[in-house]
């Protein structure tokens, strides 16, 4: 009886994968093909500190609100598990809570025990290692003032208390449950946004009035974070270009740019950008999303700082993700609703640009695996 290849370090059987998602070859009976076989940017392999992932496409957070008791369940293991096994360069989960009371929903996932990281590593992280899937976890910090204290009345011991609290849980992330890389949620609503808005950050304090002190709780933060997880392991931030409000103290977009500028120094790799659309709303020295991210890049070129630029998008085709990556805007194609739709979008994008990329053995053996999936000890004793 001949075996197949096994993936290592699993505690199940599933079988040695390639990594997905990486351009094979043009397909030369393609109009889309590329004329000297080269990959298109969208599936050039990128690095960030120590991680290399085989193309830029990137699933975003998407809340699911389907945990039991704050714990991942099968639904997270099928759910991460059909996307991981397609070969998107990066996986975003949900937002996990640092702390019970930064839930949004009592059915978000949490991390605020050992307990919980080892689920989240049964039930997620290792099947997506199993698929050679570069997989992180978003942490949040919902701040509901209604059923918070608000940042206002916190002492500066809860501070400090809350973002070692961060730290511990990044730690956690990385050692127990084994995530590739910390995503910090930083948006509206969050916790961190409540200090860097002047419209909602009323402390009296030396968290409070310019940028730089509006900004020191995320930069604590953020170090704090860098100091609890390896080097090597890379930091993303979600956030918000600007408050979406007319009033005159509204946080601007420069003042955004200035954040990066700071969190670049601190050790932040990625920027996740969620974009204000203003409707109707004269928003202060508001620019669409396109001449915003152009100004940031050209910003932190002058600057001599880099930083890793994506933001969610409406993206459906892989033409519109190459327009966007070769126009330099962005760096990664973060796409959330479309992988609920068709959870093998970086296959059809392949297709689209009329390449081959790596599937999943069990996707391209047919009816019976060939020798190269074979253990080597029973192709010799045939």
């Amino acid at each position: 009886m001949q075996s197949v290849k096994s993936a290592p370090n699993v505690s199940f059987f599933t079988p040695k994968q390639p990594i997905l998602g990486k351009f094979v070859k043009c397909l030369d009976d393609s109009e889309s093909a590329s004329k000297d076989h080269t990959a298109p940017l969208l599936f050039t392999p990128l690095t960030i500190r120590s991680m290399t992932i085989p193309n830029r496409i990137t699933v975003s957070p998407m809340c699911t609100y389907s945990s039991n008791d704050s714990i991942p369940t099968t639904f997270h293991t099928v759910h991460y598990g059909s996307l991981a096994m397609r070969g998107p360069g990066l996986l975003i989960t949900e937002c996990v809570s640092v702390c019970e009371s930064g839930k949004v929903t009592c059915n978000d996932l949490g991390l605020w025990n050992d307990e919980m990281a080892k689920q989240h590593y049964s039930k997620i992280v290792e099947f997506a290692h199993s698929q050679n899937c570069k997989i992180g976890v978003q942490l949040g910090q919902f701040h509901d003032q209604e059923k918070v204290l608000p940042i206002e009345s916190w002492s500066k011991q809860q501070i400090i208390d809350t973002i070692k609290e961060w730290g511990e849980v990044a730690k956690r992330a990385t050692s127990i449950a084994q995530y590739d890389f910390i995503e910090i949620q930083a948006s509206h609503g969050h916790i961190i946004d409540q200090f860097v808005s002047p419209l909602l950050n009323h402390r009296t304090d030396d968290y409070n009035g310019e940028l730089q002190d509006r900004m020191k709780f995320l930069l604590q933060l953020i170090d704090e974070i860098r100091d609890n997880i390896p080097e090597k392991v890379p930091l993303f931030i979600r956030l918000p270009d600007c408050d979406k409000s007319e009033k005159k103290e509204a946080l601007t977009q420069d003042e955004t740019i200035k954040i990066c500028h700071e969190m670049a120094k601190h050790g932040v790799d990625v920027v996740d950008f969620v974009c204000v659309n203003p409707g109707s709303l004269k928003l202060n020295s508001h620019q669409p999303k396109l001449q915003f991210l152009k100004k940031l890049k050209q910003s932190l070129k002058d600057n001599k700082q880099s930083l890793i630029i994506g933001s969610p998008s409406k993206i459906s085709n892989a033409s519109q993700a190459e327009e966007t990556l070769q126009s330099g805007v962005e760096d990664i194609i973060v796409i959330g609703s479309e992988f609920l739709r068709n959870p093998a979008l970086v296959t059809e994008f392949a297709d689209q640009q009329g390449i081959e990329v790596t599937q999943p053995v069990q996707y391209s053996w047919g009816f019976y695996p060939t020798e190269k999936y074979l253990e080597p000890s029973n192709i010799a004793s045939k």
